[in-house]
């Protein structure tokens, strides 16, 4: 019989006063100031940031503006655990979490990656592979009709033993919803955004439905139990301006830390 879990879900503004822990980066803010301490490879050292920023909304997407000392404006998705951050169009310039996925010791790719469809534009393939990397403007768009109700996400997760010889693995799903853009902030509501899901996976015998919500912070989903392949459809959606255009996701990670969140 396939378990029914209940869902929660955590999104939100991000935390003030703890501090995100990356692959080797700290960062912390308070209501006014930003503080990042970073290796810099240029230089070969270690390096503080301390500014003042302020958040704005543009199209649906949060940018911090940083400065004095420093004036530019990076684009954020942040949630009360998970936190990005972009100084410009290319990667991510800061990826980090508290709590369970602190330091991200367990956040790994659900290697590989595979979609019963997805678009291509302009000589642009919108794959399914995208949903592992941070990269702005590389989502997964579904090309299928019906503006992807209906598509489905194959997920592959590491499984281990722990000390005491029972299974382990992947504990939950880290979601971005839909299209993030650092240059063009309006393609997130420009396209459509996943709303409700159905995720389910035969080896770990679970099957419920998830809604996610209509933002591109970082979203964990739970799972019941770890396992081997994680099957996500597309029951829903948040119809976009143009309702010709299909639903997105910008990324999909799998956690390994703890299940309880």
């Amino acid at each position: 019989m396939l378990a029914i879990f209940p869902m929660f879900v955590i999104i939100g503004q991000p935390a003030i006063g703890v501090i995100y822990k990356g692959y080797a980066e700290y960062l912390s803010l308070s209501k006014s100031m930003i503080e990042m301490d970073y290796y810099n490879f240029s230089i070969r050292k270690n390096v503080a940031l301390s500014c003042k920023y302020m958040i704005s909304n543009i199209d649906g997407i949060d940018f911090i503006d940083i400065g004095p000392p420093i004036t530019s404006r990076w684009l954020i998705l942040g949630s009360s655990q998970f936190l990005v951050l972009y100084k410009d169009a290319n990667d991510s310039y800061f990826m980090g979490g508290i709590g369970e996925i602190e330091g991200f010791r367990d956040l790994r790719k659900a290697l590989p990656y595979s979609a019963t469809s997805y678009l291509s534009l302009d000589g642009t393939d919108f794959e399914a592979l995208n949903l592992g990397t941070t990269q702005p403007d590389h989502p997964w768009i579904a090309g299928s009709t019906n503006n992807g109700i209906g598509a489905k996400l194959l997920l592959h997760c590491q499984i281990w033993e722990d000390q005491a010889g029972q299974r382990d693995g992947m504990h939950s799903l880290v979601i971005s919803n839909g299209y993030v853009s650092y240059d063009k902030p309006s393609r997130y509501h420009e396209y459509a955004r996943v709303k409700k899901i159905l995720v389910s996976s035969e080896d770990a015998d679970f099957n419920f439905s998830f809604t996610l919500q209509d933002t591109p912070n970082p979203q964990i989903v739970p799972l019941p139990s770890p396992p081997k392949t994680v099957t996500i459809e597309i029951i829903s959606i948040y119809p976009a301006k143009d309702t010709n255009k299909p639903a997105c996701l910008n990324f999909i990670f799998a956690d390994g830390g703890s299940q309880k969140h």
